[in-house]
């Protein structure tokens, strides 16, 4: 199995939201860590904003997102909002991620693995 941990606190933070791009991955597992004012939304897009016969688009250009459930790994419930620290798991299903809202957290990890 492969993993890549990526810290997205920053983006969190600075820019309310962060994209990232889960095509190549089987499993993503988001851990907000500490505390959390407000609320992160998670959506999801298989619509990487690119222009037909012209480019290829990609987690910046992605487009079209809409509500995904991830599941709470403490409770086994699964969730669309983030507002509490914890794992949360999401099945690829999407090629891109997206969390946002109105919130600031202390830390964001999110750690995507290719299973074998």
């Amino acid at each position: 199995m492969e993993t890549r941990v990526n810290d997205y606190t920053y983006n969190i933070n600075n820019a309310g939201h962060v994209t990232f791009d889960t095509g190549e991955w089987d499993r993503t597992t988001i851990q907000a860590i500490g505390s959390i004012s407000g609320v992160f939304g998670i959506y999801g897009s298989i619509d990487d904003g690119g222009v037909q016969g012209q480019f290829y688009g990609n987690a910046a250009l992605a487009t079209n997102f809409t509500p995904i459930q991830a599941t709470n790994l403490a409770t086994g419930t699964k969730v669309t909002t983030i507002s509490a620290a914890g794992l949360y798991e999401v099945d690829n299903n999407a090629k891109f991620i997206q969390l946002t809202g109105g919130a600031s957290i202390y830390k964001i990890l999110v750690a995507n693995r290719k299973i074998y």
